[in-house]
């Protein structure tokens, strides 16, 4: 019996044309050598559903034939804990588990169903996977609110951790599927580094990211690999933003005997509706640069620095549109003022409050404080 068996890792996707997808034979003779595919699928599938309020981009839906696409395309680890996948509420939640026949759902659905980590297994490997989202639209992070039934695993929920430990007693290999950070950023903020690593201190024996829609460096933490951000696998909506089109994708061989994981990383692209390998040297350099940051402690705060600084603009005015400052105090009457100027005016107001619950934009926001404040003085 082989003791070993090959995973596939893809990045964001969205689709919403998917029978209008071509893959170059390249790619496919790639896809096609994993045994288990992993995918993060970013948005529900059109549904009846109402729109929840969220604001910045707003709610969107995808093809109600992407499950189906995937699955003839043998993907079969289908992660969903995401910010966009409850856009359309419960019924697009539901909706969009019941659209995908035979795969893998992960981190999305009850509690009980959200939190647990789901297994796999294939030549007697067992292999166990935890899909978590940061705390933005859908997150099931109360359990004292009764009034949300179904929604989203929280990445920073106190049990994780735990449940992490006590699924490593039961399987071969625990991964986690992680979709959160800031966006279009090219480096991993140093909290994100901290809680992957603490993933792998309680167990897991990879972590896997999406979220930030570009692709991010990854390292090895006590010989076990984190890759930071995939970026997007195939997302259907052009965007002027550096590596929107470009991503990553990790062939990841396990293997129960040794416990070893070796892997290899192959940058893809889009070029319309066409997903080919890349293997310009630009964006080779790139990564490999990407990486080389993670090693430096120096170079990569520098790098932190110096791209959370140029966000300020953009938070600074969410913040003061969310907060409405044209308001002298914060009194119970203009409370009710601001929310209702804030909502009739199609204000930031949504965004605003998700910057102070989203752990990503927090940080981010923190650190920036921490940096003007050494201007100052």
């Amino acid at each position: 019996m082989d003791s070993k068996i090959n995973l596939l890792f893809c990045g964001d996707f969205f689709s919403l044309s998917p029978n209008e997808i071509c893959f170059s034979d390249e790619l496919l003779s790639v896809i096609s050598s994993c045994k288990i595919r992993c995918i993060d699928f970013e948005a529900p599938v059109e549904n009846k559903g109402v729109p929840i309020n969220k604001g910045g981009h707003g709610c969107i839906t995808q093809s109600l034939d992407s499950p189906q696409y995937l699955e003839s395309m043998g993907f079969n680890v289908i992660s969903m804990s995401n910010n966009h996948i409850y856009d359309y509420g419960e019924e697009g939640l539901i909706a969009t588990q019941n659209a995908f026949k035979s795969s893998l759902i992960c981190g999305v659905g009850t509690w009980d169903t959200a939190y647990q980590v789901k297994v796999l297994e294939f030549n007697n490997i067992k292999i166990g996977f935890l899909s978590l989202t940061h705390c933005e639209f859908g997150v099931l992070d109360d359990v004292w609110d009764k009034s949300v039934k179904i929604g989203c695993a929280g990445i920073s929920n106190p049990q994780v951790n735990t449940i992490i430990t006590n699924a490593k007693k039961h399987v071969d290999f625990v991964i986690i599927l992680a979709h959160a950070g800031v966006e279009y950023l090219n480096i991993p903020l140093p909290e994100w580094r901290n809680r992957y690593r603490e993933f792998i201190d309680y167990g897991a024996d990879a972590v896997v990211a999406s979220h930030p829609h570009a692709p991010q460096g990854w390292e090895k933490y006590k010989d076990r690999p984190i890759f930071y951000s995939l970026g997007n696998f195939y997302y259907e909506y052009n965007s002027e933003m550096s590596y929107w089109n470009d991503g990553l994708i990790v062939l990841m061989d396990v293997d129960s005997i040794t416990k070893e994981i070796s892997y290899k990383v192959e940058c893809i692209q889009r070029i319309n509706n066409r997903l080919e390998i890349n293997s310009s040297e630009k964006m080779k350099k790139h990564i490999q640069y990407l990486c080389e940051i993670l090693k430096d402690d120096n170079l990569y705060m520098n790098e932190v620095e110096n791209s959370l600084m140029k966000l300020w603009h953009n938070y600074q005015n969410t913040i003061l549109s969310g907060l409405n400052l044209d308001r002298s105090s914060l009194t119970p009457k203009n409370i009710l003022r601001i929310i209702k100027h804030s909502i009739s005016r199609h204000s930031n107001l949504y965004i605003f409050i998700n910057l102070l619950r989203c752990e990503s934009h927090l940080w981010a926001i923190k650190r920036i404080i921490k940096l003007k404040q050494k201007d100052i003085v």
